[in-house]
């Protein structure tokens, strides 16, 4: 009897997602183009620039500074073996743009990418707004609630905040509140289940949802 509901909540989620998605690629495309002109100019410098500054102060018959011969060493490296490292790469980045790169290969790479710290930001962001938009849904239905996060799991590529999201779906039948199910994963921001709390003690939980939309 709930099949449209769930339906209706699918749609929304993967609507709200491909907005997500469009503002992120937006936010990111200046700081890749840098990252590209940086990589492509230091591949350049690497290659063709840098043994030719090593003949000159070879030329010189002083002893190099450490970090100078580590810098040469570097751009050797790099020179003799470019086309060891660049094809796999640039295959890697076409399996990852194309969403066909094996999926423990995916999940590995997520992981590695989730080390940086802006990438993290981005995946808990995006993560959190769909998972308030899912609140704000269905605070109210538990069972529409576990299936819209079930669905929220199986659709976020990071592993980290997909088993944070299955543990919370696993964790809303047994806790006594949703601020208490929140409360107790510790990937998701504190104030999430400081906010719900706060809604449920006030009763005005829309509203606490609401603020947390404009954080």
């Amino acid at each position: 009897g709930e099949l449209g509901a769930a339906l209706d909540t699918l749609a929304d989620d993967m609507e709200h997602l491909s907005r997500v998605r469009s503002a992120l690629r937006m936010a990111m495309a200046w700081p890749l183009f840098l990252a590209l002109v940086i990589g492509v100019v230091w591949a350049v410098l690497a290659i063709t620039v840098m043994p030719a500054i090593e003949e000159v102060y070879t030329s010189f018959n002083v002893e190099l500074h450490a970090l100078t011969v580590l810098v040469f060493a570097v751009s050797n490296a790099a020179a003799l073996t470019w086309w060891i490292w660049v094809p796999p790469l640039v295959v890697l980045a076409l399996l990852y743009e194309l969403r066909k790169i094996p999926d423990g290969l995916a999940a590995a790479c997520h992981a590695l990418l989730y080390r940086l710290r802006f990438v993290a930001r981005l995946s808990m962001a995006t993560l959190l707004s769909r998972l308030v938009a899912m609140l704000g849904a269905h605070h109210a239905d538990p069972e529409l609630l576990r299936a819209a996060l079930t669905h929220l799991a199986a659709t976020t590529s990071t592993p980290t905040l997909a088993q944070a999201v299955s543990r919370l779906e696993q964790s809303i039948g047994r806790s006594p509140s949703l601020g208490e199910a929140f409360a107790a994963e510790p990937v998701l921001p504190r104030r999430l289940a400081l906010y719900l709390k706060l809604g449920e003690k006030t009763g005005e939980q829309q509203g606490s949802l609401a603020q947390l939309r404009d954080l």
